[in-house]
This record gives structure tokens, sequence and C-alpha cells, in this order.
């Protein structure tokens, strides 16, 4: 039941009923017509007509297309977007829609993915940006499967970081969240990013005394640094 009560004072009157089944909702002589996802798309009167639609198509959200009717179990609509913010993209429109918000419910559509890319040239040092790590505390070898080392030896390492420039060729991922399932992909673009990247130097000390105590009496022995392994994608710029 709804009522309604003047500002100005007097008595509640009752203006609305309401007689809800599983898929319409009757509100006086209209009827609410609710599609599976729950949202009310189409109102009709008692004589059956049509006074008010928002049916929601399969990858966007639309408003209603006759106002003579209101529906409060209706969802937002939608607006433009960047794919990267998570949005709904329409393949027929080509456009780019947010999700409709309210009752929990996301539209049927292609979904943005993520990045599918390739890198098409040889990394780029940036000059200034290598940064070199403390040496850590000498240490005992045991066992070791580097060819390069010796059981028995000491020695120490530390980090060792540059940033690259990297050129890349990359396309966006586009999945359809509902059946039947599919992926889509956009065009292929140039993208240049700067890369940070990480890799460990090593240096051992061939002596049966402690170099933490005494020092390293003998040459040290400088051991190939492990390979460059990324560790963090600075920034990205799109080229054309």
């Amino acid at each position: 039941m709804e009522q309604q009560k003047p500002l100005e004072g007097g008595s509640w009157t009752t203006s609305a009923l309401y007689l809800q089944g599983i898929s319409l909702v009757r509100r006086n002589n209209e009827w609410h017509h609710f599609d599976p996802l729950g949202t009310a798309q189409v109102i009709t009167n008692s004589s059956a007509q049509v006074v008010s639609n928002a049916v929601i198509s399969l990858n966007a959200c639309t408003a209603d297309t006759e106002l003579s009717n209101h529906s409060p179990w209706r969802l937002g609509w939608g607006t433009v977007g960047l794919a990267e913010e998570g949005l709904v993209y329409d393949s027929h429109e080509q456009t780019y829609q947010k999700p409709c918000t309210g009752g929990g419910v996301t539209p049927c559509g292609y979904i943005f993915s993520g990045l599918e890319c390739h890198q098409t040239g040889w990394d780029l040092p940036l000059p200034g940006t290598d940064h070199f790590g403390p040496w850590s505390g000498w240490a005992r070898i045991v066992k070791t499967d580097n060819p390069f080392i010796k059981a028995g030896w000491w020695c120490r390492s530390r980090i060792h970081s540059r940033v690259v420039s990297r050129r890349q060729i990359c396309r966006e991922i586009w999945k359809k969240n509902c059946p039947p399932f599919d992926t889509r992909y956009g065009p292929w673009r140039p993208r240049l990013c700067d890369v940070q990247q990480t890799r460990t130097e090593i240096q051992c000390c061939p002596q049966e005394d402690d170099p933490n105590t005494r020092g390293c009496g003998v040459a040290i022995v400088t051991i190939p640094p492990t390979a460059w392994s990324d560790s963090a994608t600075i920034g990205c710029k799109w080229g054309r």
C-alpha cells in the first residue's frame, strides 16, 4: 500500500495498491513486468497496452523510451567513458558505456579484459637510471648450482636496477560476459613503455678465513650477474 499526505496538513490517503507476483508487480491498474535479471522493463495498463518501456539492449543501458510512466525497479543508464575504467563495449554502435548500476546487475556485453602486447625491439636503457644497492655481508657457500662459484668460497651480493624504454605493439581484449561467450580484439597499436628492471650482482672471496672480520686477503672474483628481470612498469603512452 502507498499513502500520501498534503504538506499543509490533513489525513493520509491511499494512493496506490501493490500486488507482487513472481515476474510482475501490480500498482493500481499498472502492471510492471520484470525480465529474468529482475529489471522492470515494461509497464502495461489494465487493457494490456504498453504505457512505458525501458528495455535494456544487449550491450548497453537505455533510458525510458516512453515517459508517461516510470517504475521504481528500473536501473540507471550508462555514460560514455574509457575502456580502462571497466566499461561495457557496444559492438553494434561502436561505443563504450558504463554498466548499469542498481540491483547489482551488469548488462550482457563485451567487458574490457586487458591488453595483449608484443615487444617490437630491444630494450633501450635510459641514461642516469642505474642504481646499485648496498653489498650484503659475506656468506660461506656450502653448496651451489652456479658453475662460476665453488663450495667453500665466501660470497656477497647487491641489487642493480635500471629503467629501460620498450617499444610494443598492443591490442585491447574484450570478453563477452554472457552466453554465447566470445572474445573480440581491438586493432594493433604501437605503445612505448618505461620499465624498471633488476638483476643481482655477486662477488666471491676464495679464502678460508671469514672476510667479514679480516677482510678479503685475495683477489675478489666477480661472478656474472643474473639476467635482467622486469620489476615494475613505470608508465606507457600510445603511439600513432
